[in-house]
């Protein structure tokens, strides 16, 4: 779905919907105003006090284990961190707010100031999910909450992991921000917010990255900068582009349409879906995205059968996979494909028979059990309405042809309500395949 320009993968709508994501948030959450916190590289440069500077092929956290410990970095963090005149940005607050509530939040980052448990407590009124700090981590596959799994301003600061020893402890000789990390891989799906590709904790993070083969997804809203797509596969996540222009403001704008969606109510986005479908499909943008989420989302399915009652819509819906596995024989039927074959039977399968005749056609040869039942069933009912005429004879053919083995019974009950002479031709069709014997294992 495409939230400002910004296409977010189906999976990652999914694993929201279903409390399947963990959201991995990095420094760059944190820089915009009115943070103003300075990234890595930044804060590295601020705590060498001039001493000595950053050079630009230098990784950031062996430049921090050489400074003198006259310097007191671990200390100086935390105060540079608290500054009192940095407060949470709308990053901060809308990726708390896919969240349906504080006990639901999954958020796990590496940053050290405490701006998401501040954001928290303002967006779910007071109530804070629970807070996780290093090295005291929970089991990566079965938690709630906020874990900084690199530390926070609130604890000691000796705990933070800013040098490369530190993050040799934390993620090879103990361990227990690889171990937390493998586990939190491979139970959800990960989107990772506020890092770039050679961000010095990724090469960190990588380390604790199982097999992409053996995890769940993952995923990273990332500036789209020349080669950066490629940096990102290789780390077997996959790059969610946007662009980089005007301090990232097109990923401060997508979150915030995503997180608004999420915590419409239901009559808004049912409003919202009606005021869609009232007009014809467009061939791109935002509102076309969230018809096409509306196919898998259970809720939203049934406010687009309410209102989407033109044939143009049925000729959209009949384009998208959604649509076209209602044909697969080999599939297990879910409860939006029964709400689906449902809507195309009960809006067009009388009233506009031919077309839906004729996408049926497109879409055979089979014609499974789910969407079969709700096509005999509304050409049954429809035999008592006014618009049925000719509809009979069209469909009595291929509802016989390719009749599942459990639907007999439809049939029959079209067969009885037949009328002579008007439906003599489909009433002959129906009695001899009725009559037709049938072996059956005994």
């Amino acid at each position: 779905m495409r939230f400002e320009g910004v296409d977010f993968p189906s999976a990652v709508l999914e694993a929201q919907a279903k409390g399947e994501l963990v959201i991995l948030a990095g420094a760059g959450v944190s820089k915009p105003p009115p943070s103003n916190l300075p990234l890595f590289p930044a804060l590295a440069n601020e705590l060498a006090n001039g001493t000595v500077t950053l050079r630009d092929d230098e990784d950031v956290d062996r430049f921090l284990g050489r400074l003198p410990t006259s310097l007191n970095i671990y200390e100086r963090t935390r105060l540079r961190l608290s500054d009192p005149s940095s407060k949470p940005n709308s990053l901060h607050r809308d990726l708390l707010k896919v969240f349906s509530d504080h006990s639901s939040v999954r958020l796990v980052t590496t940053n050290f100031d405490d701006h998401f448990a501040t954001a928290a407590r303002e967006i779910f009124s007071g109530k804070c999910p629970e807070l996780f700090f290093a090295p005291a981590l929970p089991v990566g596959n079965d938690f709630t909450g906020i874990v900084h799994v690199h530390g926070s301003v609130r604890k000691d600061p000796r705990r933070m992991v800013l040098t490369d020893k530190d993050f040799g402890r934390a993620y090879l000789t103990e361990g227990w921000a690889r171990r937390f990390i493998q586990d939190l891989f491979l139970s959800f799906t990960v989107l990772f917010v506020g890092y770039s590709h050679d961000d010095p904790v990724m090469h960190y993070l990588a380390r604790g990255l199982p097999p992409s083969e053996f995890g769940r997804r993952r995923f990273a809203l990332a500036n789209d900068e020349p080669g950066s797509g490629a940096s990102w596969e290789n780390r077997g996540i996959h790059q969610i582009p946007y662009s980089g222009a005007e301090e990232h403001l097109q990923l401060r704008e997508a979150c915030a349409k995503w997180a608004e969606l999420v915590i419409a109510t239901p009559l808004e986005k049912r409003e919202r879906i009606r005021r869609i479908v009232s007009k014809p499909p467009q061939p791109a943008g935002e509102e076309i995205d969230l018809i096409e989420a509306a196919l898998a989302d259970i809720v939203l399915l049934r406010f687009f059968k309410e209102h989407a009652s033109g044939v143009e819509w049925l000729e959209w819906v009949s384009g998208r996979d959604a649509f076209r596995r209602l044909f697969n024989p080999d599939i297990q039927a879910t409860i939006c494909d029964q709400e689906l074959a449902h809507w195309f039977a009960h809006r067009f399968c009388v009233s506009h028979a031919n077309i839906a005749l004729d996408i049926v056609r497109r879409n055979g040869p089979a014609l499974p059990w789910p969407i079969w039942n709700e096509i005999v069933r509304q050409v049954w009912m429809g035999m008592k309405t006014a618009d049925s005429a000719g509809c009979l004879d069209k469909w009595v053919p291929l509802l016989i042809a390719s009749q599942p083995s459990r639907g007999l019974n439809f049939l029959e009950y079209i067969f009885s309500e037949c009328r002579l002479p008007e439906d003599a031709a489909s009433a002959i069709l129906l009695f001899s395949h009725l009559v037709r014997p049938v072996a059956r294992a005994v």
